[in-house]
């Protein structure tokens, strides 16, 4: 009987401690967004080059990228935002599975997407400022089959899955990519209010009276439910809320079973978090952040709204940190695209280019040294009276040449002109056509990097010159010859050499040889020694510079029978 009635007894306290558990408020709402840079600009330009699938879709979803809190129009910033229409990938996953104490090998059909995407931002001054390079989270985009025992039976998995489902994966793709760059842009740069799910937490109870506290909370529902939280009126209200709850926090003593106790502090503490989550008062928001965090509460809850907390948090310490920073040009840029790109075209392509001239050895100055902004480029590199090479460049976004006309004159020979189109991949230069329709050059890429080139001579003969990046700046090239059925190894003496800015700097490819070039912080060389294969001799050339606004060379003189001219149209 006894028993009985202890139990009773704990069942009614337990009632009395469960009418004081809070119970959670869900809503849609906004908070202050912080960027992680203040733009201290008056509008942007947006330019778009989009396939057609790609332009039909994202205007059947009304979709244009924006800078958040910022009027478009203006000189002080442009975007130029490039998406390709998505292919999709078909791969098959191998793995293992355990059964009864047995390793079974199995494999499973995934079919996705890809695209080739970039965002580039132009200060006002015409110099890029930021590439961003993104992709959707693939794991909610691919489309899986079941675990097969056999390789064939996933490939005809992965066939049915492709024909089912190939044009929702590309439509996902396309608008996945489009909100990841939206969302960096808005982290980077947006100055709104960021919609949210929010939950705070109202308190139930018999024994004690909320009613003030839960009013609080239904006055901050209501002013933070509509997008102008911004209002005098609104802001008042949120204040207001959490001055309320706050006083009710201030009652709160540890293991004491009050009003306010171990059942609800976390929640009280939560509501005052996202109080200052709206305000975008990040201060004292991570401080109560910090203090749900270090009480075993409604983890459940803070798990919800974990990732905006802490990456507001985050934001704010770079936004000080940023704070009235200018938009600077780039230190360095070079994207791994880039990178390969001139890699191949200032070693590789000059060396090729001199084997057409052969009245000297300079392999330098045939190629732009900031490409990024460029439409067209006409280089003119004179030697002595009637005898000159002539290159006339077209580029797509970006800096990627897409044909190259090159001419020789020389007075004693009839004059030659060759004409080259560039094909790319995700990591760079993939092709390089003659006429249209010779293959002269083929890249292959591993991890992203070069790892060979094979130069088509004839129908019948090529050379192959694989990469191995020894250590970083050195790369040694195997270079190996065929001719028919016939393979001959090189004598394993080629390379190419690169500074920390991914400037050429030395290599020995074929009989092409530069000892050391020296670069002005533009990329463009000046200085070039090189060693005479008929003598041995080493020598060094100075070159003189005249730059215009963005860094490439108009005029180059020296001291030898040797200057260049050039001039840029530019696509900003």
């Amino acid at each position: 009987m006894k028993a009985k009635f202890l139990a009773l007894c704990a069942f009614i306290a337990c009632l009395s401690l469960n009418a004081q558990k809070p119970e959670k408020v869900k809503f849609d709402g906004y908070y202050k967004n912080i960027p992680e840079y203040n733009l201290n600009i008056d509008g942007y330009t947006l330019q778009t080059e989009f396939d057609k699938y790609i332009q039909d879709l994202f205007a059947e979803k009304n979709l244009d990228l924006c800078i958040k809190g910022f009027e478009k129009g203006g000189e002080d910033l442009k975007l130029y935002f490039s998406v390709k229409e998505p292919e999709i990938e078909v791969r098959i996953d191998k793995g293992t599975q355990n059964i009864d104490g047995k390793t079974y090998t199995n494999y499973t059909a995934v079919v996705s997407a890809s695209s080739e995407s970039k965002l580039l931002m132009i200060n006002k001054d015409g110099f890029p400022v930021k590439e961003i390079i993104l992709e959707p989270n693939l794991k909610s985009i691919e489309k899986k089959g079941f675990p097969v025992t056999s390789k064939a039976a996933a490939e005809e998995e992965a066939k049915k899955i492709q024909k089912e489902n190939a044009s929702k994966i590309k439509k996902a793709y396309a608008l996945g990519l489009f909100k990841v760059y939206q969302s960096k842009l808005d982290d980077l740069y947006g100055e709104f209010n960021q919609s949210f799910r929010y939950r705070v937490f109202e308190i139930k109870a018999k024994k004690f009276d909320y009613t003030e506290f839960n009013n609080a909370t239904q006055e901050f529902v209501q002013a933070d439910s509509v997008y102008n939280i911004n209002s005098e009126d609104n802001q008042t209200k949120i204040h207001d809320a959490i001055n309320i709850w706050k006083k009710y926090a201030d009652e709160y003593t540890p293991g004491k079973k009050n009003k306010i106790c171990d059942l609800n502090i976390d929640e009280i503490n939560f509501n005052i978090a996202m109080g200052y989550l709206a305000l975008g008062d990040v201060n004292n928001l991570e401080a109560y952040w910090n203090k749900c965090l270090q009480i075993s509460g409604n983890k459940t809850v803070e798990f919800y709204s974990k990732d905006d907390v802490e990456n507001m948090i985050q934001n704010l310490a770079l936004s000080v940190e940023n704070k009235d920073k200018p938009m600077q040009p780039l230190d360095n840029y070079i994207a791994k695209e880039n990178y390969n790109t001139q890699l191949f075209l200032n070693s590789i392509f000059s060396a090729y280019l001199q084997s057409k001239w052969r009245d000297s050895y300079l392999t330098i100055h045939y190629f732009p040294a900031q490409p990024q902004l460029l439409k067209t480029a006409t280089i003119t590199k004179n030697y002595y009276e009637k005898s000159h090479e002539y290159l006339n460049m077209n580029y797509t976004r970006f800096g990627n040449i897409s044909s190259l006309t090159y001419r020789t004159e020389k007075g004693y020979y009839p004059d030659k002109t060759y004409r080259y189109t560039f094909e790319y991949c995700n990591d760079g230069i993939s092709k390089v056509l003659m006429n249209g329709n010779r293959v002269v050059f083929s890249v292959g890429y591993y991890l992203g990097n070069i790892s060979s080139v094979v130069w088509n001579i004839s129908d019948s003969k090529s050379i192959t010159f694989s990469f191995e990046n020894e250590a970083p700046g050195h790369i040694n090239v195997q270079t190996t010859y065929a001719e028919g059925s016939k393979r001959v190894e090189g004598d394993n003496k080629d390379y190419i050499e690169y500074d920390e800015n991914y400037n050429v700097v030395a290599f020995h490819l074929m009989d092409s040889d530069c000892d050391n070039q020296g670069y002005d912080k533009y990329g463009n060389v000046n200085s070039w020694t090189f060693t005479n294969p008929n003598n041995d001799q080493t020598a060094t050339v100075s070159f003189d510079l005249n730059l215009d606004a963005k860094g490439n060379a108009v005029k180059i003189n020296s001291d030898q029978d040797y200057s260049v001219d050039a001039s840029y149209e530019y696509q900003f």
